[in-house]
């Protein structure tokens, strides 16, 4: 749980040195345990720059760096990938084929690869725009997400059809059926060598080892998670959000799991692999300074 944020001095010396009050704020933590950071220190209320570009772009989804140095995003209703110059130059392709862009990422090979569920296809492109469209045979496979795996291959995930697929850089996919009931949405590589996924639907998280080929034992999480997008943190842990739930979760040292929950009042609990010890975690509400002190308290994990 957080008691209180610290400022560095120098950040004060170097605000004091552009006009600003050089005061330090004094940082209580509220309730529920959060501390909130003022929008300003010692000065009039600000916010930083914030600039657009493009109007009325047709549902941009997601977005990535580019071996280019540019910005490549989809845009999942005009069945395009774009291209944005730091400057803010916009060049659109047509992925063709209805094939509506979600996920996107960067493939060992330098170009540019996306999940197209429209048209159940992955399209690998080129900086320059080539585009080239690889069919994803099953029933209803809709690829959502798509990650680079440590074995220099590309992994998606097949989100009505249940199934975790590895595509090469030449476009040779290989699909691994995760369950029938299964919903998996994202996916990355974990620091410990496998492809996670989260498995909305049966609230779980997934793992799977490139190297043996085999999936590994779920992480199951508390009933109602419905964990949904996942990232790697600066602590080298997996994060995940969870988007019905309102909730934030953790898995420590890929071991553990813990969910903090978001201006809900129910307590989290989830499952630890075998063999793990137990682990606390802290229910926390943010942005609700009247709330009772003691719903946020500590929850062991079973």
């Amino acid at each position: 749980m957080i008691s209180r944020l610290s400022v560095p001095f120098a950040l004060f010396a170097l605000l004091a040195g552009c006009g600003q009050s050089a005061t330090a704020p004094v940082l209580e933590p509220g309730p529920s345990g959060i501390t909130n950071l003022p929008m300003s220190v010692g000065g009039a209320r600000k916010s930083p720059p914030v600039q657009f570009f493009g109007t009325n772009l047709p549902w941009p989804e997601d977005i990535t760096v580019g071996p280019d140095g540019n910005i490549w995003f989809t845009e999942f209703y005009a069945n395009e990938i774009a291209r944005i110059t730091p400057s803010g130059t916009i060049t659109q392709f047509s992925l063709g084929n209805g094939g509506e862009g979600e996920g996107i990422t960067v493939g060992p090979d330098a170009n540019l690869w996306v999940a197209e569920p429209g048209s159940d296809m992955i399209g690998r492109i080129t900086t320059t725009g080539t585009v080239t469209n690889f069919q994803v045979v099953g029933s209803n496979p809709s690829p959502r997400n798509i990650a680079v795996g440590p074995d220099g291959n590309l992994w998606f995930t097949e989100f009505y059809d249940g199934y975790l697929d590895r595509i090469t850089t030449a476009g040779v996919i290989t699909r691994f059926q995760i369950s029938p009931s299964s919903q998996p949405w994202d996916v990355i590589a974990g620091p410990d060598g496998n492809m996670w996924f989260t498995d909305s639907d049966n609230d779980a998280l997934g793992r799977f080892s490139p190297a043996s080929q085999k999936f590994l034992s779920p992480i199951a999480l508390a009933h109602g998670t419905n964990p949904w997008a996942l990232t790697i943190g600066p602590d080298h842990d997996i994060w995940f959000t969870g988007r019905s739930s309102g909730t934030i979760g953790t898995v420590a040292n890929v071991k553990a799991c813990r969910q903090m929950a978001i201006a809900s009042d129910w307590a989290c609990s989830s499952e630890l692999m075998p063999g793990s010890a137990p682990l606390v975690s802290t229910k926390v509400t943010i942005g609700s300074p009247n709330r009772d002190a003691s719903r946020a308290r500590r929850v062991a994990l079973r």
